[in-house]
């Protein structure tokens, strides 16, 4: 898959290294905390009870049985293990068309900006300047005045110095906001992959069911047909007309709701893919063009901290937050501004630069009094750190129960498609004997009707087992984090390491 070029190359790159490095080298003076990184969860298993070595499998396409893989890894376009040429090209169209995308982007490109313009406080400020200006004064000791040009042009140089590292918390700080937003957009990637794939097996099953409705209220149409010219012939009574036709009225009534659901799905998608629904040329697509993946990863706990891209950012963010403690600590302590001049002043332009003048300067300022002011920032940093940390343990929890419950449906959706499918058959092969028996007239027409109630019932409620099989995959792929970048930025990544911050030889992040 491929996305417009300058899509990517906003990323931080050896600017934001030299930087990270000068910050690191002030850090001996910094008067902030030490940031320490969470500890990796020392967890086994992210299921209370222990899964089967694979799942239950049932007789139908999508029904194989799955099979649980210790330490199991997942390709980083894992929506192409679902086998659908089809759905693999709705990612492609997500993926360079979708709104979402171009928001989470240019927010990344907003934060990269901000951080290269943190890093400018590491270095002097260099300036020029020039004037010209026409002046009338009293001449000293005189009652006289004196009209006068004056010209002058000169450099300054200002560098204040980071004695408690401030400015390096700072750029810290800076850097971590970008690595989280970095993350959202990883993260803004995979759910749209996994929203892709949901949105299109919702649309596969209700089209499907919506397919299985319409051949039902076909089906009662012919039985009504039958049963009024049986009574018609005196074989039926007035009574047999009157249920049949009511079965058939709310069997019609059934398909306005799945026309409704299918439509739905079909615009979900629409939007998803980035087009407005009037726009969006469906490729027909029905569960069948699925493969269910057979081969589920089994994580450790510690493995999905460092997969999960919402981790990730909110680890960026208790950096961020510990940063800005050593923001908040370092103004509570003098600063030192050393500034210098070097110009030329003259009463004429052509006379402008044969006498020089000069100057240095430092300036140290302390706070005194403050009404409290920069003690209270201190404290709210400190409370603001508290928090990014219980954030960071409720997104860890948050990520280790999506995993468990997707893990639990997996191997529960399989037994439920089995006994579905077995249900489904059981209920054809009812109706077809029922409707043996009704035709040689050892059946009644409310044996006919329940029969094929039951298996239109029986048939929805098998497509629904079936989809929710393929569902709940992918969100236990989603769930898991994907694995790595998703392959339109990770190319984009390979292309020019150094400018994405990656090792040139695995592409893996530092």
């Amino acid at each position: 898959m491929t996305l417009p070029r300058n899509r990517f190359h906003f990323v931080p790159g050896r600017i934001a290294q030299a930087a990270a490095l000068m910050a690191l080298s002030l850090a001996g003076c910094a008067v902030g905390p030490t940031y320490n990184a969470p500890v990796a969860p020392g967890d086994k298993t992210l299921t209370a009870q222990p899964l089967p070595a694979e799942t239950a499998s049932a007789p139908v396409k999508g029904g194989e049985a799955q099979r649980f893989v210790e330490n199991g890894t997942l390709p980083s376009q894992w929506w192409t293990l679902f086998g659908s040429p089809v759905l693999n090209g709705w990612v492609d169209q997500a993926f360079s068309q979708s709104p979402t995308l171009d928001l989470a982007l240019a927010t990344l490109r907003q934060n990269e900006a901000q951080y290269q313009a943190q890093t400018g406080d590491l270095y002097p400020s260099l300036s020029a300047n020039a004037g010209a200006s026409r002046n009338k004064s009293l001449v000293t000791g005189t009652s006289n005045t004196a009209i006068y040009n004056l010209f002058d042009a000169g450099v300054s140089v200002r560098y204040a110095l980071d004695i408690w590292g401030g400015v390096a918390s700072g750029i810290r700080a800076s850097a971590a906001a970008l690595d989280a937003e970095r993350q959202n957009t990883r993260a803004a990637y995979l759910t749209l992959a996994g929203n892709v794939v949901t949105a299109s097996v919702s649309l596969a099953s209700a089209e499907a069911r919506l397919k299985t409705a319409r051949q039902i209220v076909e089906t009662y149409d012919d039985t009504v047909k039958l049963v009024q010219k049986r009574f018609d012939l005196g074989a039926s009574s007035r009574s047999d007309v009157v249920a049949i036709q009511a079965l058939a009225a709310q069997a019609a009534a059934n398909v306005p709701p799945l026309e409704t659901q299918a439509v739905q799905a079909r615009n979900r998608l629409a939007t998803l893919i980035g087009k407005a629904p009037s726009a969006f040329d469906i490729t027909p697509f029905d569960l069948d063009a699925l493969t269910l993946p057979t081969e589920i990863p089994l994580t450790l706990p510690s493995t999905l901290v460092q997969q999960r891209p919402d981790i990730a950012a909110a680890e960026a963010n208790l950096r961020l937050a510990s940063a800005n403690v050593g923001v908040a600590v370092a103004s509570q302590f003098p600063s030192l501004v050393l500034s210098a001049q070097y110009g030329s002043q003259s009463s004429t332009f052509k006379n402008l630069f044969d006498q020089n003048i000069w100057g240095v300067a430092g300036n140290l300022t302390a706070p005194i009094f403050d009404g409290g002011r920069l003690s209270a920032q201190k404290r709210a940093a400190v409370a603001a750190y508290d928090a990014a940390q219980a954030r960071y343990r409720s997104t860890v929890l948050e990520a280790f129960r999506q995993v468990a419950d997707s893990l639990a449906a997996i191997e529960i959706d399989a037994r439920a498609l089995a006994a579905q499918q077995a249900a489904y058959t059981a209920a054809q092969q009812n109706s077809q004997l029922v409707e043996k028996r009704f035709k040689a007239g050892s059946a009644n027409i409310i044996e006919v009707r329940d029969a094929r109630l039951s298996e239109g019932q029986a048939q929805i409620l098998f497509v629904q087992a079936l989809a929710s099989r393929y569902a709940d995959t992918a969100a236990l792929f989603q769930a898991l984090g994907g694995n790595g970048w998703p392959e339109a930025m990770a190319a984009a990544e390979r292309q020019n390491p150094a400018a994405y911050g990656l090792r040139a030889d695995d592409g893996t992040q530092h």
